[in-house]
């Protein structure tokens, strides 16, 4: 429109431009956020995978280091879920050697993994999770 002010145009013309590049601004910000955010949640992931593998190793190695006996008995009871008295008849001790053996078995392994740093908290839930995994 000719009877306008063309200083008026160049004005709206001027706040459209910074609305645009505002807008697309805020758009690329969050797109970086998201992929930020995304990138990431993968990579904490992947570093608690790799840690608890490697703590499920360090646990598994020390029910390899127990005696053979306490290995045997930690294994039916813990691991294969048998009873005290089941393992007590099956192997011809009793029970109270059953329980003596677990208690020190399960002493050696958290002794074991703590000499390797690993947490208190941690080492319960893999010895939760190799004993659900057997």
């Amino acid at each position: 429109d000719p009877d306008k002010s063309f200083q008026s145009y160049l004005f709206t013309i001027a706040k459209h431009l910074v609305y645009d590049f505002f807008h697309k601004e805020i758009k690329n910000r969050n797109l970086k956020e998201l992929i930020i955010s995304i990138s990431t949640s993968d990579y904490s992931h992947i570093e608690e995978e790799y840690a608890y593998k490697e703590s499920k190793k360090i646990v598994n190695q020390a029910i390899e280091n127990l005696s053979p006996k306490r290995k045997l008995i930690y294994t039916l009871c813990k691991i294969e879920g048998k009873t005290y008295e089941e393992v007590s008849s099956s192997l011809g001790i009793s029970t109270s050697t059953i329980s003596d053996h677990i208690v020190k078995a399960t002493k050696q392994i958290q002794s074991f993994c703590l000499s390797k740093e690993i947490t208190p908290s941690l080492l319960i839930a893999l010895i939760s999770a190799v004993l659900n995994q057997k």
